[in-house]
């Protein structure tokens, strides 16, 4: 197995840094766990911990510090950059400074920041990748992702890596609503036509529905409504959008005919939460009160990043041997998340670095192309969803929302 990792890394840094594009294509499937049939995270284990997904990152990061152009970064890169890795330093050494656990314990439990490593690699090679190809491979697997929920719905089957405890989880379904808004930018730049794009976002959508994220659903959908009615490329031609509506609408309806499995699937999980009986709503305030407990003890400054094992994890834990009260990490309430970890100002200060990447686009939308603004409406669904899924702190979350600031930043009509 050890040879097996070394072949494996090796192989990645001649990719990062002789083939910039190949290596973003091959990133991206390996956090999508090569669509389902080679997880990393697991083949990669030594010593009880996963090495995988940390060593691809650290091979990005030197193969980006490697280069001649390692010191050339816009500046509008270079801050969102700094303040981010602020953020990291900070995560890191505050619980150590604490005295709450050692830097090795603080550096696993910040182990989801590492992917920012990938947009430093993508602005230090953005002269060498192919954009296209990174937004071909996104919208391949946001298609590859609706079909495979689909077929799991309908007959069972799965890649062996998406199944879990009878459970069908695709990494990650922000890859589907990254594909769709990048759909909606070729249909709206006339790149495809109006009924390939009905048909690609409806698959797209009905993949969404299956993954169960009901707030990445919902944000989807009203971004792209939003950013039609606001932002289309032409006259709204309301008429024309009725009938497409009309159309999406009939595709979805005949999938809930011929299929009793989703139908009553989506049924059921309607009515659990009209009726407020749904588990998962439940469960979170329950899991989430030590978290809150933990928070009113440091509601400014937060504890930075804290590993499951560390003392301070025991001493407010109230649910014992359980998946989702084991750390002060939570995937599931993404406000709560950023409050243990930064507290109330350093979240706010967080959030005001991805806010402000989407005010500079909205200030001079002139000075962009149409898909840096499809970008935007992307990105800005997450300050939504964060709500009930922690976009902003998990890699399901970063990895896609780095591509998107990628694209927002480096496709300038005019420099700036």
């Amino acid at each position: 197995m050890i040879i097996l990792f070394f072949i494996f890394l090796l192989f990645s840094l001649f990719l990062a840094l002789k083939r910039p594009s190949y290596f973003t294509v091959f990133y991206i499937l390996a956090s999508s766990k090569f669509l389902g049939f080679v997880d990393i995270e697991s083949l990669f284990v030594f010593g009880g911990t996963g090495l995988g997904g940390p060593s691809l990152n650290a091979v990005t990061l030197v193969a980006a510090l490697s280069s001649k152009n390692r010191f050339v970064i816009p500046k509008s890169y270079f801050y969102f950059i700094a303040i981010f890795l602020v953020f990291f330093v900070y995560g890191i050494t505050l619980p150590t400074l604490l005295g709450l656990e050692g830097v090795s314990q603080a550096v696993i439990a910040g182990k989801e920041f590492w992917v920012i490593s990938i947009l430093i690699y993508f602005v230090i090679y953005r002269n060498r990748i192919n954009t296209k190809m990174l937004l071909d491979t996104v919208k391949f697997i946001g298609l590859y992702l609706s079909w495979a929920y689909f077929v799991h719905k309908i007959v069972g089957l799965s890649p062996p890596y998406y199944l879990s405890d009878e459970t069908f989880r695709g990494f990650f379904p922000t890859y589907i609503s990254l594909a769709l808004f990048i759909y909606y930018s070729d249909w709206q730049c006339r790149v495809i036509s109006s009924n390939r794009f009905l048909l690609i976002s409806t698959i797209l959508i009905v993949g969404l529905v299956l993954a169960g994220h009901m707030a990445l659903v919902l944000g989807t959908i009203a971004s792209l409504i939003v950013l039609y009615l606001v932002f289309s490329g032409n006259k709204i031609d309301v008429t024309k959008l009725v009938v497409q509506s009309i159309g999406m609408l009939g595709v979805v309806i005949v999938v809930f005919i011929s299929s009793s499995t989703i139908r009553e699937g989506v049924y059921s999980q309607v009515e659990l939460i009209v009726s407020g009986d749904d588990t998962a709503l439940a469960s979170r305030d329950i899991y989430n009160k030590f978290r809150w407990e933990a928070i009113e003890e440091r509601p400014f400054g937060g504890y930075g990043f804290i590993h499951k094992s560390a003392p301070i994890t025991k001493q407010y834990q109230s649910i014992r041997e359980n998946r989702f009260a084991e750390s002060f990490g939570v995937i599931d309430s993404g406000y709560v998340d950023l409050l243990i970890r930064f507290g109330y100002v350093g979240t706010l200060l967080y959030l005001m670095l991805w806010a402000g990447c989407l005010i500079k686009v909205l200030k001079n939308i002139k000075d962009y192309e149409f898909v840096q603004l499809v970008m935007v409406f992307y990105l800005l669904q997450y300050f939504v969803i964060n709500v009930t899924w922690s976009v902003f702190s998990f890699s399901h979350g970063l990895i896609p929302a780095f591509i998107a600031v990628y694209i927002t930043l480096a496709r300038f009509k005019r420099s700036g």
